[in-house]
C-alpha cells in the first residue's frame, strides 16, 4: 500500500496531527532568500487551513442530522375502527315456568346447546306439590267469586227491568192527568172568546185604532228618547277625547270642551225638541186610549177574562209538556245502557288463568318437576339459582341460531364519525377459523349505561358463527380523495397547531447550507397513518421532512440522506 493511499485512509484527526508535524519540521535550507522562505511558510499555512476545513466538514457529517424528503400525495385518508365483540341471538325464546317454586337442580349452562325435550332444570317435588294444592284451592275461591258476581249482575238486570216498567207507567199516568187539565182550560178559554165576540158585535169605539195609535206614539217616543241619549253619550265621549287631546297638546281642556259642546249645541237642541214633540204626541195618544177604554169598560173586562183564560190554558199546556217531557226522560234514563261492568270478565279471565296454572302444575308434578327444552337451541342466559324460587318471567333464554344472529361490539364515542350504517365490516373469529368478509354495519346506538361508548351490530349470515362466539371486528370507512396528504410521522403538533419541517437554503461564510424551517398547516382529516392538509399550506411538489437520523427542530442545519 502506498503512502498516499495510507494518508487517504487516515482519520481526519490524524491527518491534522501529521500535517502539524510536517509543518513543525519545515526548515529553511541555508542560503535561501527571504522570498523563498515566505513562500514556503505560506504554503504550509494553506496546507493547515485545508486540513482544518476537512476536519470541520467531517465533524459536520457526524453532528448534522441526515434527513429524507417527500412530496405530498394525492390519496384517500381511510379509517379503520377495530373492536372485540361476540355473536348474539337475533331472537330468543323465553323458557317459562310457574314462579315461586324452589329449584332443585339446573342441568344446563349458558352457551350450552340443547335438543328439543332435553331437561333444563328440575323443581323441588315437595314444594311443587304444595304449590299445586294452593293453586287448586285458589281456583275454587275464584270460581266462587265469579258465581257471586254473576248473581249480583242478575239482580241488577232485574232492577233495571223493573225501573223501565215503572217509568212507562208514570208516563201513561202523566198523559192522562195533564190531558184533562188542558181540556178544562181550553173549554174556559172558548167561552171567554164567545162572550167577547158577542160584546164586540155591538157598536162601540174601535179600541184597536186607539191602541195602535198609542203604540206608534210610544215607539216614536222611545226612538226619539234613544236618539237623544245616544247624542248625549256621543257628546260626552267627544268631550272627553277633546280634553285629553288638549292636555296632550298643552292647551286648555275646558276651552276645548266648550268649543266641542258648542258644535253639538244645535244637534242637541233639535234632538231635544224632537223628543219633547214625541213625548207630547205619546201623551195625547195615551189620553185618547184612556177615554176610549172608559167607553168600553165592559169590553175590556171581557178582554181581560179572555186573556186570563188564555194564560190558564197556556200554563196547563206548558205543565202538560213539562210532565210528559220528564216522564219521557225517565223512560230514556231507565232504558239507557249501563256502563259495562268488567268485573265479571276480569274474574272469569283470572279463573281461566288459574285453571291454566293448575294444569301446568299438575303436568309438572306428573313429570317429576323436570322442565324440558321446548325447541333446539343454545342457552344464552340462565336466570335460576339452585335452592331459590323460580323468578317471575323467563327462567332461561334459549336462542336458535337458525333464526339468525347478530354480532355486537362496543366502540369509543370518539370514533363515531368514522361509523355509518352500511360500512364495510371484516370479522376475525381467530382460532384458525376463516375470516368473514362482505359484511356491512347494521346499526349504531349510544350505550344507555355508558354514554362514552357506542353499540354497533352486524347481521350475520346463517351458520357463520355460533351464539356466544367472539371475534375481532374491523370497520373500514373510505374517505374522499385529498390532493395534499402527508404521513403522520412527518406531522408535528404544538399547542393544538400542526406544522411540517421543510428544507430551506441559507448562505454562510462557508457556503450554502440547508436548514429545517417550520411550515404551519391545517389538517382536514387524519387516519392512523396519513393526514389530509389544506392546499393553502403545503403546495403540490413542495418537499417536507419525513425521516431524520437525529432529532430536528426548526432552524437546525440538515443534510439530505443521499448527499
Amino acid at each position: 500500500m502506498t503512502k498516499m493511499r495510507r494518508r487517504q485512509m487516515m482519520p481526519p484527526a490524524e491527518k491534522v496531527a501529521e500535517a502539524g508535524r510536517r509543518f513543525a519540521h519545515l526548515r529553511v535550507p541555508k542560503g535561501q532568500s527571504l522570498r523563498e522562505k515566505a513562500l514556503r511558510w505560506l504554503g504550509g499555512f494553506l496546507l493547515l487551513m485545508l486540513l482544518f476545513t476537512l476536519l470541520s466538514r467531517t465533524a459536520d457529517e457526524l453532528t448534522i442530522p441526515r434527513v429524507s424528503l417527500e412530496e405530498p400525495q394525492n390519496r384517500r385518508v381511510d379509517h379503520k375502527v377495530t373492536a372485540f365483540g361476540k355473536a348474539e341471538e337475533l331472537s330468543a325464546t323465553a323458557v317459562l315456568s310457574v314462579p315461586g317454586i324452589r329449584v332443585a337442580g339446573i342441568a344446563v349452562r349458558e352457551g350450552e346447546k340443547v335438543e328439543q325435550d332435553e331437561p333444563l332444570f328440575t323443581l323441588d317435588r315437595e314444594d311443587l306439590a304444595k304449590k299445586t294444592e294452593e293453586a287448586e284451592q285458589e281456583l275454587e275461591d275464584k270460581e266462587l267469586d265469579l258465581e257471586a258476581l254473576q248473581a249480583e249482575e242478575a239482580l241488577k238486570a232485574q232492577d233495571r227491568e223493573r225501573a223501565i216498567a215503572r217509568a212507562w207507567e208514570d208516563q201513561t199516568a202523566a198523559q192522562a192527568n195533564t190531558g184533562k187539565e188542558v181540556e178544562r182550560a181550553a173549554e174556559t178559554l172558548k167561552r171567554a172568546k164567545e162572550k167577547l165576540q158577542e160584546a164586540q158585535a155591538q157598536p162601540v169605539p174601535d179600541l184597536s185604532f186607539f191602541q195602535e195609535a198609542y203604540e206608534k206614539a210610544e215607539a216614536a217616543r222611545q226612538s226619539a228618547e234613544e236618539a237623544w241619549q245616544r247624542l248625549e253619550q256621543e257628546v260626552e265621549e267627544q268631550a272627553g277625547q277633546a280634553r285629553k287631546a288638549a292636555q296632550e297638546a298643552g292647551e286648555d281642556p275646558d276651552e276645548a270642551e266648550t268649543k266641542l259642546r258648542e258644535q253639538y249645541a244645535s244637534r242637541l237642541e233639535a234632538a231635544g225638541e224632537k223628543r219633547e214633540a214625541a213625548q207630547k204626541e205619546n201623551q195625547e195618544a195615551q189620553d185618547a186610549l184612556a177615554r176610549a177604554q172608559e167607553e168600553n169598560t165592559g169590553i175590556l173586562e171581557l178582554q181581560e177574562a179572555m186573556e186570563s183564560a188564555q194564560r190558564v190554558y197556556d200554563q196547563a199546556k206548558e205543565s202538560q209538556d213539562t210532565s210528559l217531557r220528564a216522564a219521557a226522560r225517565a223512560v230514556e234514563d231507565a232504558q239507557r245502557p249501563s256502563v259495562p261492568n268488567t268485573s265479571e270478565e276480569k274474574a272469569e279471565a283470572q279463573r281461566e288463568a288459574q285453571r291454566e296454572t293448575v294444569r301446568v302444575l299438575r303436568e309438572l308434578l306428573e313429570q317429576g318437576g323436570v322442565v324440558r327444552a321446548p325447541q333446539r337451541g343454545t342457552v344464552t342466559k340462565v336466570l335460576l339459582e339452585v335452592g331459590s324460587p323460580v323468578p317471575e318471567g323467563a327462567a332461561l333464554l334459549l336462542a336458535d341460531s337458525a333464526r339468525g344472529a347478530i354480532f355486537t361490539a362496543q366502540v369509543p364515542a370518539s370514533q363515531e364519525k368514522y361509523l355509518a350504517p352500511g360500512g364495510e365490516v371484516l370479522l376475525k373469529p381467530g382460532a384458525g377459523k376463516e375470516e368473514l368478509t362482505g359484511l356491512t354495519l347494521d346499526s349504531i346506538r349510544k350505550d344507555r349505561e355508558d354514554p362514552s361508548l357506542f353499540n354497533v351490530t352486524v347481521r350475520l349470515p346463517e351458520g357463520t358463527m355460533e351464539i356466544g362466539a367472539s371475534a375481532e371486528m374491523e370497520i373500514s370507512n373510505n374517505s374522499q380523495e385529498y390532493p395534499v396528504c402527508v404521513p403522520l410521522s412527518a406531522l408535528h403538533e404544538e399547542n393544538g397547531s400542526y406544522y411540517l419541517l421543510v428544507p430551506r437554503e441559507t448562505y454562510t461564510v462557508l457556503g450554502k447550507d440547508l436548514v429545517a424551517a417550520r411550515l404551519d398547516v391545517t389538517v382536514l382529516e387524519k387516519s392512523e397513518s396519513y393526514a389530509a392538509l389544506d392546499e393553502g399550506g403545503l403546495l403540490r411538489g413542495q418537499k417536507f421532512l419525513t425521516y431524520s437520523n437525529k432529532a430536528v427542530r426548526a432552524g437546525d442545519r440538515i443534510r439530505l440522506e443521499n448527499s
